[in-house]
């Protein structure tokens, strides 16, 4: 029972208020004792010295325990101490703070601590097994590999003396148990062959003992390299051979030669030569088990010697079988033909066969040196190893002691420096240190030493930086041991003056889910002093500090993580409640209660309202219908609410909520999620407003696309702008550039008809200096303000002409050609109201189609004024051809090019014949005239744009004069902006130059200039021609002038030889003289007639 007294205002008790409380589940609780043990215990403790047993009954603790004394201090934790009887144990003690007393769980020492025990003795019954078993290993090893080998030794020494009726007694399957076969083979094949010999000795003296020497060589030598070069040359030598090889079968079909003689052996064997098994070749052939004889290879078809055996005219091919298979080819190559008798092929396949043995020998004798060497290794490390077990078991029970100490030092502090301790006196290491990272990661700072140097470090707050030269720094940083045999050797080493004997260091990472905890320094005083088994040992050590230290920070994390969780859930970014089924407030958030403008104020809702006190009545019973659901055991998701906060101003929210049931079945509690959806509400408005404006470019888009000037690019942008509604109106101005100004001209307006606004007529311009925008023009940028700015972004005379217009609040977004500001659209209100981020988009998505549609049209116009180019350029071309009287050529160009492409002012110079001048011959206009009447001329020098154009023979253009400082203006021609100059050059002659100057800067593009280079070129052909024809006409004149004066002369003197020949034919009183003398005199004449005839014209 609990009781209070109820006392009145004057303090008298008037009554007792008494309430009885149910403490079976308390009972129960204390009770269940799930794998502790039977001597363990739970009970509570209370302030006044009281113990509550499971069984409920108070008692008085005898010995106040370190766990009561904690939690009563309101520590929580675990510990090793004494409970309250006096009996050491193993206890956990937490606080329950509303409650004011202590929850205890304890076990005995002794009960709690029989597995580790347990453990303990069974690793160490568990080396001692392996330690025997590995010495029983190691001595069948020896007598099962050992004591065959030397038995099989001592057998071929015996055959090397010459005693061939031993045998090597094995009954065995494996490798040895083959090699001893092979060898009773060998001994019995040795000796049939004596005996044989023996019988055949009188016909085969020579060869056999050829034979005999080659086998003696074969028995004695056991490195198959040696001996297959040995063999080939002993052949070669002995029976006088061109050239002997031996080729062994490989794995991949081939067949690679081994052993050659001479120096082509030695050539073929680098190579090394190769023939593939089958290969139409006596080799080739032999390798599928066929000797092989060709006497005659000279004969044989498509037959070709090696290039270094040029010399082989007979071959003899011998397979080395073993078997049924064949392991390679004995191959005998001479320089004679018919070189390979019965004999001599019998003889060589007993040597071949000799051979076969020899390599199996070599072979077996390779394999068998391989199994020794294999056999005493494994013995070494049999050795080794029973050496290391020893070892190993003290490592191991260092191991167990680091594992026991982590398990059961809770102070992390004690815990490394007892870890260090036992390292040092178990491995009777020099010093052992162990570092942890900071919080920052750059330094590693030293927390636990062996000896006296760790105590003075420590004291001096020993510390590496990660980054610089250290063991430590290194392993830390790589993640990974390092171990150097000598610190001398080693760049990484950290010179420590508190370790001046070191010699050999080892740092072992600290590694926890792959992040670097800290590392441990192991040092020793002697070179290279660490082993493999120590590095692994000491590596498990490292990784259980890591993970006792890991597991230290996971708690402290978990602490503060709840700590966490509850200032999370009041600051999580969506509200949450909690509600009872018939929807009072059971819980709620601190931002739910700040979306209710409750700051502060839980008290005045929880338990107090329900959530439809704070809904409008719309929403009321919207809710009303989803708590009946929610009732039912179902889910609600995305239910848009509007709540009314305690100001009065409503937030549409959205709300989730899911029911909670309880061991019956039946809803008890309503857990829900609230989320603001106002910045939701604002995009859906905002998203609705970017389709309007999506749809009103496209439209806008869709008109510019068919417009065809600029006026109805114009109208079509203001209908589009009109969308906004601005109240005063929209104006477009264009740039009209001039040489130190840029007037604004209006070139398109709509006034809001909703009233009267001041008259401002299309074409009026203004002048941006007196406005003070010069600066802001040309920027590109688009400018907002309001009458409240006006006086901090303008001028008093664009304010006062702002106030004349009535615009009061105003957007100015540019307009763009081909990378320049041409203008800009100007939208205003007549009230201070600031145009929203959404229309000021809308204003500047409406300039860039402007500007796009001003492009598409500007390239049309030039595609026009292209075509009406090339029309020119083919005019001139027209008249260059019919026209050769330059008097009358050079002014039709210039005026026909005037015309086509409406240039200011163009003329044509012409070098004169001292070619020191350009003498102008035709130009447009009145300027022109006048310049033909002072018989205008310039020199051709850089001075001036045409003489520089005549003496570089190229052309030269000026696009903006105003900012040539080397421009000559002309008084006759004041309105030049730029000037482009083309030389008239013929057959690699210059002849003169074109020149043509615009009244506006920037004005000849790259196809304007190509047209009119080549109408220049036109021009200057047309010029040469009417040369060419001026001086054909001249001479033709010359031709008939001397022509006539030559008939002339000629007819003078052939009337005077006509006077002188009548003479002869007439007397001296005119009377004829008779024909016979005419006939005298008519041979004297006809050579003077003839010699004074004119020549006949062509």
């Amino acid at each position: 029972y609990i009781a209070v007294p109820v006392t009145d205002d004057d303090g008298a008790v008037t009554g007792v208020l008494a309430g009885k409380v149910n403490l079976e589940e308390l009972k129960t609780i204390l009770a269940e004792t799930p794998g502790l043990g039977a001597r363990s215990e739970t009970y509570l403790a209370a302030p006044n010295g009281l113990l509550f047993t499971p069984a409920l009954q108070p008692r008085a603790a005898t010995h106040p325990s370190e766990g009561i004394q904690k939690g009563l201090d309101h520590i929580a934790g675990t510990g090793l101490y004494a409970n309250y009887a006096g009996e050491p144990v193993v206890g956990a003690y937490r606080p329950l703070g509303r409650l004011g007393v202590v929850l205890l769980a304890e076990q005995a020492q002794s009960e709690a601590f029989v597995s580790l025990l347990r453990t303990a003795t069974l690793l160490l019954f568990l080396s001692a097994i392996i330690v025997i078993g590995a010495m029983a290993l190691g001595y069948v090893l020896t007598n099962r590999i050992v004591l065959p080998l030397r038995l099989l030794t001592d057998m071929a020494e015996a055959i090397s003396q010459g005693n061939l009726e031993q045998t090597v007694p094995l009954q065995r399957e494996d490798e040895i148990g083959r090699l001893a076969n092979a060898f009773n083979r060998m001994t019995f094949q040795l000796r049939d062959l004596i005996n044989t010999l023996e019988e055949r000795v009188q016909n085969r003296t020579q060869a056999l003992q050829i034979s005999a020497e080659v086998a003696r060589k074969i028995t004695a030598i056991l490195d198959l390299d040696t001996l297959l070069f040995e063999v080939s040359n002993r052949i070669r030598d002995a029976f006088g051979y061109y050239y002997v090889q031996i080729l062994l079968a490989d794995e991949q079909g081939y067949l690679t030669t081994r052993a050659g003689s001479g120096e082509a052996g030695k050539k073929l064997t680098a190579q090394p030569y190769r023939v593939k098994l089958g290969a139409r070749n006596p080799v080739g052939q032999a390798g599928l088990g066929q000797l092989q004889v060709a006497n005659h290879l000279a004969e044989a078809t498509g037959w070709q010697p090696h290039p270094l055996l040029p010399h082989t005219r007979s071959e003899l091919a011998i397979p080395l079988r073993r078997g049924t298979g064949t392991i390679g080819v004995l191959d005998i190559q001479c320089g004679n033909e018919d070189a390979f008798s019965e004999e001599d092929i019998t003889t060589l396949q007993s040597i071949a066969d000799q051979l076969v043995i020899a390599v199996r020998n070599a072979r077996l004798f390779r394999e068998s040196e391989a199994a020794r060497r294999q056999a005493e290794r494994l013995l070494s490390e049999l050795e080794e190893t029973s050496r290391s077990l020893a070892q190993r078991s003290v490592q191991l029970q260092t191991a167990m002691q680091v594992s026991k100490a982590t398990a059961t030092i809770l102070d992390t502090p004690l815990l490394l420096q007892e870890t260090v301790n036992l390292i040092k006196e178990h491995f009777n290491f020099y010093y052992v240190g162990l570092f942890l990272t900071d919080e920052t990661g750059e330094w590693a700072i030293l927390k636990a030493g062996t000896g006296e140097a760790g105590r003075k470090q420590l004291a001096a707050g020993h510390r590496l930086k990660i980054e610089d030269a250290s063991m430590i720094g290194w392993s830390i940083r790589h993640k990974q041991p390092r171990i150097t045999g000598d610190v001398s050797q080693d760049e990484v080493h950290y010179v420590n003056p508190f370790l001046p004997d070191t010699r050999s260091e080892m740092a072992l990472p600290l590694l926890s889910r792959e992040t670097a905890l800290g590392a441990i320094s192991i040092q020793s005083t002697a070179q290279n002093a660490f082993t493999q088994e120590d590095i692994h040992v000491l590596q498990t050590v490292a990784d259980q500090i890591a993970i006792a230290l890991q597991n230290s920070r996971l708690f402290q994390q978990i602490q503060a993580i709840q700590a966490r969780f509850e200032d999370l859930y009041h600051r999580a970014p969506t509200g949450y409640h909690t509600l009872a089924p018939d929807g009072t407030i059971r819980e709620i958030n601190d931002t739910e209660l700040h979306m209710l403008g409750y700051d502060g104020h839980r008290h005045e809702i929880v338990g107090r309202r329900k959530l439809t006190d704070f809904l409008t009545g719309e929403c009321q019973a919207y809710f009303e219908s989803a708590l009946q659901t929610l009732r039912d055991g179902k889910g609600v998701e995305n239910a848009e609410l509007t709540f009314v906060r305690r100001d009065g101003s409503l937030l549409p929210v959205m709300m989730n909520a899911t029911p909670v049931r309880d061991a019956t079945g039946e809803v008890h509690e309503i857990y829900a999620s609230v989320q603001d959806i106002s910045r939701l509400k604002e995009a859906e408005t905002a998203r609705e407003a970017l389709l309007r404006e999506a749809d009103t470019l496209y439209r806008l888009g869709q008109q510019l696309l068919t417009a065809e000037n600029e006026e109805e690019i114009y109208q079509a942008s203001l209908q589009a702008i009109q969308t906004a509604n601005p109240s005063r109106g929209i104006a477009i101005l264009r740039y009209r550039q001039t040489a130190d100004n840029i007037n604004l001209e209006l070139v398109a307006l709509w006034n809001n008809p909703a009233q009267e606004w001041p008259p401002v007529p299309l074409g009026s311009t203004f002048s941006a200096r007196e406005l003070g925008l010069q600066d802001i023009l040309l920027t590109g940028i688009t400018v907002t303000a309001t009458a409240n700015t006006y006086a901090d972004a303008f001028n008093a005379n664009l304010i006062q002409l702002l106030d004349y217009l009535q615009i009061q609040s105003l957007v100015g977004t540019p307009l763009w050609s081909r990378g320049k500001v041409i203008g800009f659209v100007l939208v205003g209100h007549h009230t201070p109201t600031p145009f929203t981020p959404a229309e000021v988009r809308l204003f500047e998505g409406v300039a860039r189609q402007m500007s796009v549609g001003i492009d598409n049209l500007t390239h049309l116009q030039e595609a026009l004024h292209r075509a009406t180019q090339l029309e020119a350029a083919a005019e001139v071309a027209k008249n260059t051809t019919a026209e050769v009287d330059l008097t009358l050529l050079l002014p039709r160009v210039v005026d026909l090019l005037q015309n086509s492409f409406g240039y200011y002012h163009i003329s044509i110079f012409l070098v004169d014949e001292y070619r020191q001048h350009a003498v102008l011959q035709a130009a447009t206009g009145d300027a022109g005239q006048q310049l033909l009447a002072e018989n205008y001329r310039l020199p051709i020098d850089a001075r001036s744009l045409v003489g520089a154009s005549i003496l570089e023979a190229r052309a030269r253009v000026i696009f903006n004069v105003t900012e040539d400082p080397h421009y000559l203006p002309h008084p006759l021609l004041p309105d030049t902006r730029a000037e482009l100059t083309l030389p008239l050059i013929a057959r690699g002659e210059v002849l003169g130059a074109l020149d043509i100057q615009s009244v506006q800067s920037e004005d000849f593009q790259s196809g304007e200039v190509m047209a009119l280079q080549t109408i220049a070129d036109q021009v200057a052909n047309a010029i040469h021609v009417a040369r060419l024809f001026e001086q054909e006409r001249a001479a033709r004149q010359e031709v008939q002038d001397l022509h006539r004066r030559y008939l002339e002369r000629e007819w003078s003197d052939f009337l005077q030889a006509e006077e002188s020949l009548r003479q002869p034919f007439f007397t001296a009183d005119g009377a004829p003289l008779p024909p016979a003398v005419a006939r005298q005199w008519l041979p004297r004449l006809t050579p003077r007639i003839q010699q004074d005839a004119p020549p006949a014209p062509r």
